[in-house]
């Protein structure tokens, strides 16, 4: 990839966040994405790293559950 097109994925990637289309966000992620949370889980228990669109999607459920 180019590095416009670099900025076109990510810009998509935080549009999609932006107006909360989880699923054209999860899409726009490698099938192989590492989610890495830094901190401590007994203070921030969303921390952590996550494999995969499925884990990263869960990720994203228990934060919003937690905040």
């Amino acid at each position: 990839m180019t590095e416009q097109e670099n900025v076109q994925v990510v810009q998509e990637l935080y549009a999609a966040f932006q107006r909360g289309d989880f699923t054209a966000f999860l899409n726009t992620l490698a099938d192989e994405v590492e989610w890495l949370v830094p901190g401590p889980q007994p203070i921030l228990p969303w921390a952590g790293l996550r494999k995969g669109r499925e884990q990263v999607a869960q990720f994203f459920a228990e934060f919003a559950q937690r905040t």
